[in-house]
Formats: C-alpha cells, sequence, structure tokens
C-alpha cells in the first residue's frame, strides 16, 4: 500500500469575478457574458459643472478677505486686483496712491478663489476635451442659476465661457441644482428664464431638451448605455439666498403616508434642501433605492439619473456648509472633498473627474455582470478575483479581501465590520470597505479599479519579475525580465525580437532597442505613455490584468506569511504576500510566447478584433508537507501548475518552496513529442500517485487534453486537438500514460478515485465536449501492458448532433462513493389475497454527478435543453473490461423534474413504489428551463449534490444597452432520491454565473463544528451562506418525528461529528 501522507490538492480561493461591462466583438467566447455588441463605442460620460459665481469667489484665496478696498465706506462690490491706474470706487490699489486727501497704501493681492477656480476648470477641460461631453451651469445672482452651456458644448467655448465670468450675488445652490434638474428632466424652464446669456440651444420652446434624449441619426436610434450625468458643484461658501425653491424639491418626492422622512420624503439637512435634491436624482434600482426614479421616462429602456459631487473650496464654508456638502455627495452618489489651496482644488478635480471615468466604465453597459466564483478558505479570509471589460485588448483586474466571520461576510469597517454582501446582487456591496484598502482611501466596494492589489501595485515603484528566457538556465532561479533575456529569447536578433513584440523598427538600432525597452517598461507597470495625463505620476493605474478564470490558490508559510497564486489576460503570474492585512507583490511571471501580446495591450486599440488571453487558468500545488502540518516548512516541497485556457497550449511549472525564489521546472507545450494533439491548456491538473512501474513513488500530474475551438461553433463535430487524458510525472513533465477514447475534447479537469484505498489512483472519470462522460480503469502497474493495459470505455452518452440534444460538458464529473437501498417490488397472490412485497439490497456505487451547458456561449446558446445528472456506475471494483458495460443513455436515468419522492413523503406505500420504480433506473436527470445550462462542477456534501445554473437575461429589445447578462442558481437534491433539501428546491444566487459550491469549515455559537456552503451568492438568506445538510442514514426510510412525513434529512447541523464513512473494498480471503 502506498502511504499518503501529503497535501497535495490545494482548492481554489473565494473568488468573486465582477466585469463591468461595455460593447465589443461578437464571437463565440463566454465573454459574451460581459460584453454588449449592440451600442456605440465611442460613447462619454456627462459632466455639468454648476460654478460657483457669487461675491465672495473674489476674496483671497488664503484667508478668505477681500484684497482691496473702496474708498467709501460702502462696499457694496469688489473687483480683483490690476496693476492698472486706479480709477473711481471699488479700485484695488497696487500701490501707494494719493487721492489729495490721503494716501491709499498698496495691497499685496494674491489670486482670488476666482482666478484660481477658473485656472483648475481650465486645466481640467483642456486635458478631456476628447473623452469627455462637458457642460457649464451657473448662478444667477441670487435666484437659481442658468444652463450657460449645454452638456456637449466643445470645451473651448465652455472654458472661453469661464474664463469669462465676473462674480457677484449670492450662493443659491439648491435652487441652481433645481434648475438642473429640470434641464436633465426635459422640464420648463424655471428661473433662468430671465438670464439674456442663457444657452438657448438647450431648449425647445418653454422646455429643455433634456441631454438624455436620444439622438436619431439616418433614421436610426442612437442608443447609449450611459443613463447618467455628472454634476460637479464648485462652490466656496454656504448656501444662502437658496429657499425659493423648496416646496418644488418636497412635491418632487411622492407622497407615502406613514413612512420614514429621508426615504418617501425630502428631509430638510442642516437648513438646506440641497442633499434631499441630489439624493432624488440619484435613486435607482441599482442603488437599491425605494425612489426607484427615473429623471427621463421617454427613454424607457433605462433608467436616467444624476450623480452628484461636491467640492468645497477656499476657506469660506462653515462647518455646517461642509457637512451639507458632505451630505449632498453622500446622498448623490458622489464624493465630496475639501481644498483649500489651489493645488487641492485642481486635485479635486481630477479625483472627482478619475472617479467619473472609472464609473462610466460600468455605465458604459450599466448591468453588473458578475460571479464566476470559486470560494474557499484561507483561515477566515475570503478572496476575490475582480475584472471588467473595455473595448480595447487591455481589461483590468484585481484581487481583493473580505473576511467571514459569524457565518457573514464582512469588510474592514472599523471597530464594527460590516456586512459586505449586497443583498440584492449577491455581489460586494459598494460601501463595503475591503481589507488592504488604506485608511484614507475611500470605500471601494465592488468597484474593479479601487482597492485591493491593483492599489498596492500602482505604489510599487520596483517590481521583482521574471521570464522564462535567458541566461539562468531551468530548474535554477528564473531569468529576470528585461531586455538583454527578450533578445536571448529572439535568439540574440534584434529585429526578430522587434518584429515578434510588433515593435516597430526604428530608424536606427537604439531606436528600435529603446522602443522594446519602452514597451518592457510599460508591461512591468510604468505609466511611459502618460495615460493619466499627469506627468507627476510615473505608474499605471491599471497594471493588474484580468484574472476571467484564474482563481487564487492560497498558500501558508507560516507565521502568518499568507501567500496567493493568481494568473491574469495581462500575461502575468504574480505571487502576493497577505501579511497581517497588509498587502505585497513577491513576483511577477510572464513566458516568452506571451511577449507578443504586449504591444497590442499597450496600444489597446477600442476596436480591437479579439480578446488577448494569457495565462488565463487556475494553477494546481502539490505540497509535500512532511510533518502533516499545513504549513510550509524548511523540509517541505511546493511545487505550481499553470496552465493557459485560451492564452494558448502549454504548462508551465514553478518550485515555489522558497516563495522569495521561485524556480522554473520546465514547460511543456503542444510542439513536444507525445503532445501533438494537446489543445488549449483549459484542464487543471490533479496531481497524485499512480502504481505505475518506475513512477510509482512520483507525483503526477492528470489532466485533460483541452479545448479545441472547432467547438466553439460547431454542433457535436469531430475534434482534432484536447481529445486525450494525460498523466505525466510532475517532476519532468514525463509522460507515464495517455489514451484518446474519443472524438471531442476533453477540457475539464479529471475526476480521480482510489477504489482499493491503498494510496494510488486507480480510477478516473473525465467528460468531454460532446455530451459524453468517460470511466478509465488503471488496473495493475503496467499502463500499457499487452493483454490487460489501463483502458478507458464511455461510461454515458448524454448528447447528440441535434441542436436540443447538443449537450456539452466542460466541467469533470464528481464522483461520490455511497450505497442506495434497491428497492424489487413483487406482487404475490395467495389464498389470503394480493400483496405487495417489497425487497431490499445494500447496493454501492459511485454516484457521478455532472451538468451540461456550452461555457463559450453562454448567453447566444439557447437551442439546447440542459440537464442535471447522477449517473449510478454500479461497477466499484476497478478491473479491466475485456468488453465494456453498456453506455448509459438519458433513457436510463428517471426525470426528477416532477420530484416523484417529494410529492409522496407523507404517503408510505407511494413512496416505497417510487423506490421500486428509481431502483430500475441508472440514476436521475433533471431537466433545467428554456436557456437554463449548468457552467460549474457539482459538489456533493452530506449525501446531498449541490448543482449551479445560468440563465441569461431574455433580449427584450434590439439594440438594448444591457448586457446580454443574466441570473444563477443553486440547487440541492438528496442524492439517491433527487429531491429536494431546503423550503425550495433552486435557491436564488444573484446576478451573473455561479460557480461550484465550496466547503467552509466554521463553527457555530456553541463553538461546535458546522459546515457552511460558500460561493452561493446571496443563498436563501441574503448572508452569502448556506448551512450545508445531510441526508439520513437509514436504509429503510422512515416517518423519524412521527409527523405523518417521512424524513430524509437530518434537522441537526452537519459538522465534523455527524459525518461517516462508508468504505467498500474487495478483500482477499484467505483459504486457512
Amino acid at each position: 500500500m502506498k502511504v499518503q501522507s501529503k497535501q497535495i490538492n490545494l482548492a481554489s480561493c473565494f473568488v468573486f469575478i465582477v466585469s463591468l461591462c461595455m460593447s465589443f466583438y461578437t464571437q463565440s467566447e463566454d465573454i459574451e457574458l460581459y460584453v454588449n455588441h449592440n451600442v456605440e463605442t465611442g460613447e462619454k460620460p456627462k459632466v455639468l459643472f454648476m460654478f460657483d459665481t457669487s461675491g465672495s469667489m473674489l476674496f483671497r484665496l488664503s484667508d478668505g478677505r477681500a484684497c482691496y478696498k473702496s474708498l467709501s465706506d460702502n462696499i457694496n462690490s469688489f473687483i480683483e486686483c490690476s496693476t492698472s491706474p486706479p480709477v473711481g470706487e471699488s479700485t484695488c490699489f497696487a500701490k501707494d496712491i494719493y487721492n489729495g486727501n490721503e494716501t491709499i497704501h498698496a495691497v499685496t493681492c494674491e489670486k482670488s478663489r476666482l482666478s484660481v477656480a477658473k485656472e483648475a476648470v481650465d486645466r481640467v477641460l483642456t486635458e478631456n476635451q476628447d473623452n469627455i461631453e462637458f457642460g457649464l451651469i451657473r448662478f444667477r445672482g441670487g435666484e437659481g442659476g442658468y444652463i450657460l452651456s449645454k452638456i456637449g458644448t466643445s470645451a473651448a467655448t465652455i472654458n472661453t465661457q469661464v474664463q469669462a465670468i465676473i462674480a457677484g450675488g449670492a450662493t443659491p445652490l439648491a435652487e441652481t441644482l433645481y434648475e438642473s434638474y429640470r434641464y436633465l428632466a426635459g422640464g420648463a424652464v424655471d428661473q433662468a428664464s430671465s438670464a439674456s446669456d442663457r444657452d438657448k440651444s438647450a431648449e425647445s420652446g418653454s422646455n429643455y431638451i433634456s441631454p438624455f434624449k436620444i439622438e436619431i441619426v439616418d433614421g436610426q436610434a442612437v442608443l447609449r448605455c450611459d443613463n447618467s450625468v455628472n454634476i460637479i458643484i464648485i462652490t466656496d461658501g454656504d448656501p444662502t439666498a437658496d429657499d425659493e425653491r423648496n416646496q418644488n424639491i418636497i412635491d418632487l418626492y411622492p407622497i407615502v403616508v406613514g413612512d420614514d422622512e429621508g426615504i418617501y420624503k425630502a428631509k430638510i439637512y442642516e437648513g438646506s434642501y440641497l442633499p434631499a435634491l441630489a439624493k432624488y436624482m440619484k435613486s435607482n434600482t441599482t442603488q437599491n433605492d425605494p425612489l426607484n426614479i427615473d429623471l427621463y421616462e421617454t427613454t424607457n429602456t433605462v433608467q436616467d439619473t444624476a450623480t452628484t459631487y461636491t467640492i468645497g473650496f477656499g476657506k469660506g464654508l462653515t462647518p455646517t456648509g461642509k457637512l451639507i456638502l458632505n451630505e449632498t455627495a453622500k446622498k448623490g452618489g458622489g464624493v465630496f472633498f475639501e481644498a483649500e489651496t489651489s493645488f487641492e482644488l485642481a486635485e479635486a478635480l481630477k479625483v472627482s473627474i478619475d472617479k467619473i471615468n472609472e464609473s462610466n466604465t460600468s455605465f458604459t453597459a450599466p448591468s453588473v455582470a458578475s460571479n464566476s466564483s470559486d470560494r474557499t478558505q484561507s483561515n477566515n479570509s475570503i478572496y476575490y478575483a475582480m475584472f471588467y471589460p473595455a473595448t480595447g485588448a487591455r481589461w483590468q483586474g484585481n484581487l481583493k479581501k473580505l473576511k467571514l466571520i459569524n457565518e457573514t461576510l464582512v469588510d474592514s469597517t472599523t471597530p464594527t465590520a460590516l456586512a459586505a454582501i449586497d443583498p440584492v446582487t449577491g455581489n460586494i456591496d459598494n460601501q463595503a470597505r475591503t481589507f488592504w484598502l488604506p485608511d484614507t482611501a475611500n470605500a471601494d466596494g465592488n468597484i474593479v479599479k479601487q482597492g485591493g492589489v491593483n492599489l498596492m501595485l500602482s505604489t510599487e515603484t520596483s517590481r521583482l519579475i521574471y521570464t522564462d528566457v535567458g541566461n539562468i538556465a531551468t530548474g535554477h532561479q528564473m531569468a529576470k525580465f528585461n531586455f538583454a533575456n527578450a533578445k536571448r529569447g529572439a535568439g540574440g536578433s534584434l529585429s526578430a525580437l522587434a518584429n515578434y513584440m510588433k515593435v516597430p523598427i526604428g530608424s536606427s538600432n537604439s531606436v528600435t532597442k529603446q522602443s522594446i525597452k519602452d514597451l518592457i517598461l510599460w508591461s512591468k507597470g510604468k505609466d511611459i505613455d502618460d495615460e493619466d495625463n499627469n506627468p507627476e505620476t510615473t505608474l499605471r493605474k491599471d497594471i493588474m490584468g484580468d484574472p476571467i478564470h484564474s482563481k487564487p490558490i492560497v498558500l501558508d508559510y507560516g507565521n502568518e506569511d499568507v501567500r496567493i497564486l493568481i494568473g491574469t489576460n495581462a500575461g502575468f503570474i504574480h505571487m502576493f504576500k497577505d501579511l497581517n492585512d497588509t498587502v505585497s507583490e513577491s513576483w511577477a511571471f510572464i513566458p516568452y510566447e506571451l511577449f507578443d501580446n504586449l504591444q497590442n495591450l499597450r496600444i489597446n486599440e477600442p476596436d480591437a478584433d479579439e480578446k488577448l488571453y494569457g495565462m488565463d487558468n487556475t494553477a494546481a500545488v502539490y505540497f509535500d508537507d512532511k510533518d502533516g502540518n499545513g504549513i510550509v516548512d524548511d523540509t517541505d516541497t511546493v511545487w505550481a501548475f499553470f496552465s493557459m485556457r485560451r492564452g494558448g497550449k502549454s504548462y508551465y511549472a514553478i518550485d515555489i518552496t522558497n516563495p522569495d525564489s521561485p524556480r522554473l521546472m520546465w514547460k511543456l507545450s503542444s510542439g513536444d513529442e507525445n503532445f501533438s494533439h494537446l489543445g488549449q491548456t483549459w484542464s487543471k491538473p490533479y496531481i497524485g500517485f499512480v502504481n505505475a512501474t518506475g513512477f510509482d513513488e512520483d507525483p503526477v500530474l492528470i489532466f485533460g487534453g483541452g479545448f479545441d475551438t472547432n467547438k466553439d461553433n460547431k454542433i457535436r463535430s469531430n475534434d482534432t486537438y484536447g481529445k486525450s487524458v494525460y498523466i505525466i510525472k510532475a517532476e519532468d513533465k514525463s509522460l507515464v500514460w495517455s489514451a484518446s477514447p474519443g472524438n471531442h475534447s476533453i477540457p475539464g479537469e479529471i475526476s480521480v478515485l482510489d477504489s482499493d484505498y491503498d494510496g494510488y489512483i486507480d480510477r478516473l472519470y473525465a467528460a468531454d465536449t460532446g455530451g459524453d462522460v468517460w470511466r478509465f480503469d488503471l488496473k495493475g502497474t503496467e499502463p500499457n501492458s499487452s493483454t490487460e493495459p489501463w483502458k478507458g470505455f464511455k461510461l454515458a452518452e448524454l448528447g447528440a448532433a441535434t441542436g436540443a440534444n447538443d449537450r456539452k460538458f466542460f466541467y469533470k464529473p464528481v464522483v461520490a462513493r455511497t450505497y442506495f437501498s434497491k428497492v424489487k417490488k413483487t406482487t404475490v397472490i395467495d389464498e389470503s389475497g394480493t400483496s405487495i412485497i417489497y425487497n431490499r439490497k445494500v447496493t454501492p456505487f459511485e454516484a457521478v454527478l455532472i451538468g451540461s451547458g456550452n461555457r463559450v456561449s453562454p448567453v447566444t446558446s439557447v437551442s439546447t435543453t440542459n440537464q442535471l445528472y447522477m449517473i449510478r456506475d454500479e461497477n466499484t471494483i476497478t478491473q479491466y473490461f475485456d468488453t465494456a458495460p453498456t453506455t448509459i443513455t438519458a433513457s436510463d436515468l428517471n426525470s426528477i423534474d416532477s420530484d416523484p419522492f417529494g410529492s409522496v413523503l407523507n404517503d408510505v406505500d407511494a413512496f416505497r413504489n417510487q423506490e421500486a420504480l428509481h431502483s430500475g433506473f441508472k440514476g436521475w436527470k433533471y431537466n433545467l428551463s428554456v436557456t437554463e445550462k449548468s457552467l460549474a462542477t457539482a459538489n456533493v456534501v452530506g449525501g446531498v449534490a449541490y448543482f449551479s445554473t445560468f440563465t441569461p437575461k431574455a433580449e427584450t429589445t434590439v439594440g438594448q444597452c444591457e448586457i446580454g447578462e443574466g441570473s444563477g442558481s443553486v440547487y440541492a437534491f438528496h442524492l439517491n432520491y433527487g429531491t429536494k433539501v431546503y423550503a425550495n428546491l433552486k435557491l436564488d444566487y444573484g446576478e451573473g454565473i455561479p460557480d461550484t459550491p465550496q466547503l467552509f469549515f466554521d463553527k457555530d455559537s456553541d463553538d461546535k463544528s458546522q459546515f457552511l456552503l460558500i460561493g452561493v451568492g446571496k443563498a436563501d438568506s441574503s448572508s452569502g451562506v448556506i448551512e450545508a445538510k445531510s441526508v439520513l442514514e437509514n436504509i429503510v426510510p422512515v416517518d423519524t418525528d412521527n409527523d405523518g412525513n417521512i424524513n430524509l434529512f437530518t434537522t441537526n447541523k452537519l459538522g465534523l461529528k455527524t459525518i461517516r464513512t462508508y468504505i467498500y473494498r474487495e478483500e482477499a480471503i484467505s483459504s486457512n
């Protein structure tokens, strides 16, 4: 027997894939979940500046005092300081002047608030004139405000108007925001009607033309998916002369008797209705707000809203004024900034614009497509891998951290952590502060660009990045990612390297060399192209690429030194260090074969014709834990194995025993001998041991042949690549055994079984893209024996070459060893009459669970009837089959659509009859609803089978702004009977595709072991977790609590104390 003391398959960490989506090209990849093909790509955010033109704007910026004084004692107005000779009253004297009666001494004039504000706005307009549509509204003395430039006016025109503003009057903030509301809503011109210099092109008759109005070009509606306008209020003082529209604001709120003020009623705050109006203009369903306001109802496909940012400028604001502005931004969904200097004002404007640009990335396709997730634990830390798509090749990603405390996912808020999951969407709540976030930073929540490791990387001036080419040989510390090693990878040829990396050949070798160096520096994170239009920053803000399918792996190196491995489509593998809730990057790795992606990532053309992929799969880790303590010690060994999914046809092995000094072990690709038919490397390797002569002491990798892109668009056609199963030696990639049993690619992982518990894997299960399930028996020690070789057969055939039956399997079958009571019904007729006898036989079997669904076309593939399956494999002995058992088909499986057992729990005779009928089948099947599909591996916990599914959103309009996404569900079935486990068979996951529900080992309030399932979205209580349940282990199901119903599940919480393991083994019996 092989004594197995090694922890060799580390589970993926809790991953929450968030995508905030944009328009894109059409192709058969699962990124269709995250992109919208129907809207223009050149959409720009809309920004309306509310510019304070009150008299106090002429005060000095430094101290808020006038920089001059009129000759009279009655000061009615002020003008800016000038060096021209003084004329008349109200003049600033720049030098000593004798007016005949007295000497007026010179005043040192600093810049006024107005002049500084003009300079800051000038900079913002100039830097963003090509990517934002601006508009301008100003005060009208003490009577509201008026549109000086409608949204969409050229930045140059707006700038000219700003520079010409003369200040004077009061500060009617709420009244001016109310005029903005009427403009956005397409309402009647209000207090602005008497302003002669207003922008009348924003009007039609006596009403405004809303900037939300759909534009018609060549008879076609030009749809926008940006359903918001961003208002930036710049003011230097508290509201004054600002109460004439209070009742109008109150009247906006619907009349709901008895509801709390501030929810359905306009609430006055510190004497102002400004926050109430900002709240009203922001309220919509995506904000979980009961008001649910649409500012411009004519566009009935989307809700139109406004987000309000506020900047308190100068030193004229009282504490009350600051409170009002802060509350306004809070209620309006924006941010409040204080700026007392010209630099702070410029920075506040810049940050506001940055946030608007960030938000607009989501608003360009306003649905949040989220949650392709795989959750497990590292202590109580939960890691979210996040990304959002873009119109170009470069998609940004992030990795964030939450914790699971008292059965709830919480954030880092102190002293009391807050629930971090939005109960409506199942995503991270927008107000959550994830761990690793600096105390000075705003809440990052569900925003991909903010917080997490991406924020950390944008501050790292020196990073350690490796590659697989250079002057350091395989098996040693890896080569540095730099120009010299890149050139070695191209055979020492500068021109060959330039061509490979798509860098134009320059006028001289030095120019070409510098261009390549710049590209390498850019890929490391340097802001070579000044993408943020800020020469003072030298690092990019989107360094981490998108981990669409790569999920983090967590390793504990002891002393609270936790390391996290994750790959991205920027081409890098990252190792991060999580120490005391502080994150840093240990190193990154990029293979030479992905160097040719870097230029396209850098250029990031909006109309790129393909999504670029890199190291887009989850790592497999071999952990030889000598002392079994679960921590990487000096005597332990840790190897990590990386695949690429659509990024390529290679596997990479890296020794990470020393996490700070990784070593490249090998690279395996389709160009290697015996692997010419290797497809795209989708299959994450399983690491274990097989009893093969010459390899029985060596850990091996077991993986599927990968994906053939032939299956992107064709119905059950034969594949060329990927239709194999491989076993290789983990240390040096030597081939141990392979098999190519069918005609369809095998992209999923391989399920393994040690059927006789001797420490060696002796059985494999695999599934392919033709809807077949395969079993391989590894009997004996000679894989290629001429008499009894390791051999496979088709266990089940569940797909066919028709649209309705074109079922595909992209994930591994899950195998659970269990038993059932096989019931035979016999009718006996004798002299006493007719009687029914039920005979039972306890029968062990392997429960093989799998669900069908087209992962590459989760939205557009809608014609196939997908199903969930539990297949009973009663051949529990690993053996050589000279003749393969009969292949199971869908007709051999009992349909549980109507819950045949659940409907007769109150009738013992009917239940026994169902048992007899069920025993005649080879398992069960459940038909999913139209368009619903299973896009993840199933799971079995406590005799309960968990499946997650996805249903795309129905397209109800042509050219709709929402992405073709949808919602997820989690099913829980009794493993044998297929009846529901919880109150509802189908639990609501929330938005997006759920991944496999994962087991989390927790403790209840009594400090007893309790199993929770995470990765279930909202679950049944919006807590983000499900309490695991267990089946009763009665051979004969009975009514255990005398309530008149047969009981199938325990009432106790499932924990370590309640688990029993049944082992079925063929024993050798001695003749003695």
